[in-house]
C-alpha cells in the first residue's frame, strides 16, 4: 500500500510539472508573438516615414496588431487551460508556484492589451 501511495505522489508532481511546463511554454511564445507585432509596428512607422509603397505599409499595418491579438487570445487561453488542468490533477498544491504561473500569465496578456492598443494609436491617429 505503501508503494501505491508514494507512486501516486511522484505521478501527481510529474503532472504537476509538465502543465507547469507547458504553462511556460506557452508563456514564452505569447510574449516572442506579441513582441513580434510590436516589432512589426515599429518598422510600418519607419516605412511610412521614408514613404515607401503604399501596399507594403497597408499590409504590415494589418500584421503587427494581428500578431500582437494573437499572442494575447493565446495567453488568455494558456491561463484557462492551466487552470483546468491543476484542477484536474488535484492533490497538494503549491501555491506559489500557480500563483506565478498565473501572474505572469496575466502580466503577458495586460502587456499585450497595451501594445495593441499603443499601435492602433500610433497608427491610426
Amino acid at each position: 500500500m505503501k508503494n501505491d501511495e508514494i507512486k501516486q505522489k511522484f505521478d501527481e508532481l510529474n503532472s504537476r510539472e509538465a502543465v507547469e511546463q507547458t504553462m511556460l511554454s506557452w508563456v514564452q511564445t505569447c510574449f516572442t508573438l506579441i513582441s513580434l507585432g510590436f516589432g512589426v509596428a515599429s518598422v510600418i512607422i519607419f516605412m511610412e516615414s521614408h514613404h515607401y509603397e503604399k501596399v507594403i505599409v497597408k499590409m504590415m499595418k494589418i500584421l503587427g496588431p494581428f500578431l500582437i491579438m494573437l499572442g494575447i487570445i493565446a495567453a488568455i487561453l494558456a491561463l484557462v487551460q492551466y487552470k483546468s488542468k491543476i484542477k484536474s490533477i488535484g492533490g497538494k498544491r503549491k501555491p506559489y508556484m500557480v500563483n506565478l504561473l498565473l501572474f505572469m500569465g496575466i502580466m503577458v496578456s495586460v502587456l499585450g492589451i497595451i501594445a495593441f492598443f499603443t499601435v492602433l494609436i500610433h497608427m491610426f491617429f
